[in-house]
């Protein structure tokens, strides 16, 4: 059944490489990259099943937008950065996590919801673990410290804590 998605994804890309077209090209792009992970993990021609998924996951985050579609560019990334993790390709993942991270900072900024209901937050986690397996060190130290001020933000704007935005100066 996976050949048969593969397939079918295939084909469909080339009607959707049309303008307009945009957002679902990118769904297909992912759906095709998740097809190709998933048959690499159940043992066919793994490395370059996988390869395929990472060139089909770069190209659907190269299409979408985090300011256009932020819950899908950030599942994107999440899968990207997710099989670059898995495999121990620490650039891979660290591409994925970084890209993610502008979304959820995307998401934060443009909506009343907080990122934390989002439900990526493994993404700032291995996106350090990514930077300290490749020796980057300040980053790591700047992804903690981001990561720390989006909590605190999202606790700020807690309307439980704080009813109707009346956070104390």
């Amino acid at each position: 059944n996976l050949q048969r998605a593969i397939i079918v994804f295939t084909k469909a890309l080339t009607i959707l490489r049309q303008p307009g077209l945009e957002p679902d090209l990118a769904q297909t792009l992912h759906n095709l990259g998740k097809a190709y992970q998933t048959q690499a993990e159940l043992g066919t021609e793994s490395q370059s099943n996988l390869e395929m998924a990472i060139a089909h996951y770069r190209e659907a985050l190269a299409i979408a937008t985090p300011e256009l579609s932020p819950a899908d560019y950030l599942k994107f990334a999440s899968h990207l950065g997710d099989l670059g993790f898995e495999q121990g390709w620490w650039d891979i993942a660290l591409e994925g996590y970084e890209q993610g991270i502008k979304a959820l900072e995307t998401i934060q900024f443009w909506r009343d919801k907080s990122p934390g209901e989002i439900q990526h937050s493994h993404i700032y986690q291995s996106a350090v673990r990514a930077c300290i397996e490749l020796h980057q060190y300040g980053k790591a130290v700047e992804l903690v410290e981001r990561s720390k001020s989006r909590n605190l933000v999202e606790l700020l704007e807690n309307k439980h804590l704080y009813p109707k935005g009346n956070i104390p100066s």
